[in-house]
């Protein structure tokens, strides 16, 4: 990696000044830290714990005094992970990972598999961060981190609403998404977290804030904002996935939402439904003309065989009827054989004619037609309204995931969220190192329980 390849160069003077501003007061801390990028990797590979030279060098200190010394000079190590989508890869020059993942995908490989691939390539361009995963919403989702990244502390103001390129140092995520630059960050006397799109903003309750205060150098005392970095990046997820269209987050009355928008759906399906219901008797006369021409060239063939029957699904509803009147078929071929095929055809159409309520008139009538003249018909009406029957069928779909969502309670909604889950992965994930996060696949689990969740108990959903 970058850092890596950069640090386990950096000077003996670089190693120890660290271990100088660690031992001596605070002033000395924040001067080694303000000597540029290369001292500030250098903390955080520390803090990291997971460069061997770096580990051997400072062997007297512990990641803890790292943290302690970051956190008195304004930085808390971040890496976040967030999952970006396909806008974000192109604009991250990932196009070829991303190129990647559609073909293996395409391919049907097992997404763990995409996952360590895309990860290995990200590795071998030295690019911060885990691989790509299909598995929520069918979309590409690739998690990118920052060794620069941190939360900074932010210092009180009246009107307390602070841009959260202030709060959070994370070059590669601004590259990815430049407008989560102006995204507003407010602390608020809640108890949760949340992010409204339409407003812009990023609330934080009491409960993932730290509000400390000190005096400056004029002995004037002043308050700051520590934002818990977890909290704070499952609702930066939730704004990437408002941005770059993935399935979004949610609350506990999503499952109220879903259902009116069921509804509404339901409502804007209606015409087509109409229409195919006022085609469908004209259809179903075009069907049983079909069916009697089919009947008659069946009944005035020179001869016959088993599969004549055997093909027709007919023949199985009421084949215990056809043996009870003929007994059983012969099985030698021949006349006899011929005769019963023949008179299984003709009581398969007396069943046919009872059910559809066919009298003889209907019978002359259908065979005063063209069969193919028929067949015509049919293909021109289907064609007409195959755009109305794919309607119907997603329809069909709809209304089966509204039925398996109100078999849930809320909560249980709430939790299956796509958008939800993958936040829930980013707040689990936020510390990880890259190598870490190419080796742990990302399985969505349950809020309280920690259970995995299978993609297909995922629900997609997204907001006007």
């Amino acid at each position: 990696m970058a850092w890596y390849d950069e640090i386990v160069g950096t000077t003996q003077g670089n190693v120890q000044g660290l271990v100088n501003a660690l031992r001596n007061p605070v002033d000395t801390t924040k001067q080694f830290l303000k000597g540029g990028e290369k001292n500030r990797k250098i903390a955080s590979a520390l803090l990291r714990g997971d460069a061997a030279p770096l580990k051997q060098a400072f062997s007297e200190m512990t990641s803890q005094d790292m943290e302690n010394a970051m956190m008195n000079v304004g930085m808390t190590y971040a890496p976040m992970g967030i999952f970006v989508g396909e806008s974000g890869m192109n604009k991250l020059g990932l196009g070829d990972i991303l190129s990647e993942a559609q073909k293996m995908q395409k391919m049907r490989f097992p997404d763990k598999q995409i996952w360590d691939k895309t990860a290995q390539m990200a590795a071998e361009k030295k690019f911060p961060g885990g691989g790509v995963t299909f598995q929520f919403g069918g979309k590409p989702h690739f998690e990118i981190s920052d060794d620069l990244a941190k939360v900074n502390p932010i210092q009180k103001q009246d009107f307390n609403y602070y841009p959260l390129s202030d709060v959070l140092s994370h070059p590669t995520l601004y590259q990815a998404e430049p407008s989560l630059k102006s995204i507003a960050v407010a602390p608020m006397e809640i108890e949760h977290a949340f992010y409204k799109d339409k407003e812009g903003i990023i609330g934080v309750g009491k409960p993932y804030l730290n509000l400390t205060g000190t005096n400056d150098k004029f002995g004037n005392y002043v308050e700051k904002y520590n934002f818990q970095p977890d909290v704070l990046g499952h609702e930066i997820n939730h704004a990437i996935q408002f941005k770059q269209n993935l399935p979004h987050g949610g609350n506990q009355h999503t499952q109220e939402y879903l259902n009116a928008l069921f509804e509404k759906q339901k409502e804007q399906y209606s015409p087509n439904f109409q229409r195919i219901a006022q085609a469908q008797p004209e259809l179903n006369n075009l069907y049983k003309t079909n069916a009697i021409h089919d009947f008659d060239r069946v009944l005035n063939k020179m001869s016959y065989v088993p599969s004549d029957l055997y093909r027709r699904g007919d023949w199985y509803k009421y084949s215990d009827d056809i043996r009870q009147q003929l007994g059983v078929m012969p099985k030698k071929p021949g006349i006899e054989r011929n005769e019963y095929i023949k008179n299984a055809h003709q009581i398969l159409f007396d069943k046919y004619k009872q059910e559809k309520g066919i009298t003889q008139a209907d019978v002359d009538y259908a065979l005063s037609q063209k069969p193919s003249s028929t067949k015509y018909k049919i293909k021109k009406m289907w064609n007409q309204l195959e755009p109305d029957y794919q309607a119907q069928r997603e329809f069909s779909e709809l209304k089966n995931k509204n039925y398996e969502i109100n078999q849930l309670n809320p909560f249980e909604v709430y939790d299956r969220l796509t958008g939800e889950a993958t936040s829930r992965l980013v707040q689990d994930r936020w510390n990880m190192t890259p190598e870490q996060r190419a080796l742990n696949y990302p399985e969505p689990l349950t809020t309280e329980k920690k259970k995995p969740i299978k993609p297909w108990e995922l629900i997609d959903v997204y907001y006007d």
